[in-house]
């Protein structure tokens, strides 16, 4: 992790604001900022559980429309590297904004359960960290999603899904590495 040279208000503010939103600091006091190293405040998020959060953080996470802004600002601040059942049980949801996914290494079941949303979602799932196609299994069974866009697939796991779109749940069509896939329907 690169080191970030902040000054000391800069960094009171950082952490009394840090404080409110209910991060955990993990510097005693201001003092322990050394040279203005915002580093030693914060552990280094390696992993980030998206649905951990989402169940913790959201108090009516099966009846929730809307996902916390607090949520956005939480994926885009950390490298989130997990959004397995990330929204799973939001059965009411109805709006999603573009999350950044390129270091997401588990979509399984993200959406599973999720039947409010809009059949079309509208923004690019990112999948350069995606290595197996099980990390993608399941990503929209029993939800509303019908079509879904997801770039950056290495060459087998895209061969894989546009073959066979079903493995990632119940979905009509995908377009996956610019490719317009429909299912085949028995």
């Amino acid at each position: 992790m690169s080191k970030k040279i902040i000054k000391e208000d800069v960094a009171k503010e950082f952490v009394t604001k840090a404080k409110e939103k209910g991060f955990t600091i993990y510097a005693k006091d201001y003092e322990d900022v050394k040279n203005g190293e915002l580093d030693a405040l914060f552990p280094t998020f390696e992993e980030l559980s998206m649905a951990d959060w989402m169940k913790t953080n959201c108090a009516d996470y099966a009846t929730v429309t809307d996902v916390p802004n607090d949520f956005y600002l939480e994926a885009a601040t950390h490298k989130v590297t997990s959004l397995k059942g990330a929204f799973a049980g939001c059965a009411k949801l109805t709006t999603l904004e573009q999350i950044e996914t390129r270091n997401v290494t588990d979509f399984t079941g993200m959406f599973d359960g999720c039947a409010a949303l809009p059949s079309v979602l509208e923004f690019v799932f990112q999948c350069d960290a995606i290595t197996d196609v099980s990390q993608v299994a399941g990503m929209f069974n029993n939800s509303s999603i019908k079509t879904a866009r997801m770039e950056n697939l290495t060459d087998h796991i895209a061969a894989t899904l546009i073959n066979d779109i079903t493995q990632l749940g119940m979905i009509d069509a995908a377009i996956i590495n610019g490719y317009y896939i429909k299912a085949v329907k028995s």
